[in-house]
């Protein structure tokens, strides 16, 4: 049996792929022999980079910036392109 994944982030509480991961734990305790894909996706919000890290398996920076307010900035790159 193949099952697949494909959830978008739970905002503010579980990204994309954690949520992909966490069903698949549930999915193999249930069914061992079962082939488990994760897909995460992304509306292109806040969760497309955590994404675009998962299915590239590129490497994923952050970034905090304080003007008043503490900003958190993620991003990857690409060849030369910063997703």
């Amino acid at each position: 049996m193949k099952i697949i994944l494909a959830f978008d982030s739970f905002k503010g509480c579980l990204s994309a792929p954690l949520a992909c991961e966490a069903a698949a734990l549930g999915v193999r305790r249930v069914c061992p022999d079962a082939e488990v894909v994760q897909l995460p996706l992304s509306d292109g919000g806040e969760g497309l980079v955590e994404c675009l890290v998962h299915a590239l398996e590129l490497r994923q920076w952050q970034l905090a910036e304080c003007d008043e307010i503490l900003y958190f900035y993620s991003y990857a790159v690409l060849d030369k392109c910063v997703l």
